[in-house]
């Protein structure tokens, strides 16, 4: 911590502590603004990533009521296509319940 002064003179003891009393809670403000950036940013992956698992179960249960099969296999059918075209499950899956993904092109396990 760096005290500046308009005039040269000490710092009283008294002037020293509140000034350090000060810095501490600046610290403490700035550490709890990361942890709030932390969390949220937790929270909005937790989100994104539970609302990619809904639009993957849903596809997996269209696909496996279409194909009459499991829906493990389904899910293994909707994988194996989103790996061969470099493209992420819940894309495909998107694609499948918006019905802008013909099911027949894909293979089925």
């Amino acid at each position: 911590m760096n005290l500046f002064h308009s005039r040269q003179q000490s710092l009283s003891p008294e002037d020293a502590s509140l000034a350090q009393a000060l810095a501490d809670v600046a610290t403490i403000a700035i550490l709890q603004q990361r942890d709030l950036g932390q969390e949220q940013l937790e929270k909005t992956q937790l989100q994104r990533a539970l609302s990619s698992r809904i639009v993957i179960e849903q596809a997996k249960g269209i696909l496996a009521e279409r194909w009459n099969v499991t829906p493990d296999a389904a899910y293994e059918a909707l994988r194996s296509y989103a790996r061969a075209h470099q493209l992420r499950i819940s894309d495909c899956a998107r694609h499948i319940i918006d019905q802008t993904l013909d099911t027949d092109r894909i293979p089925r396990t």
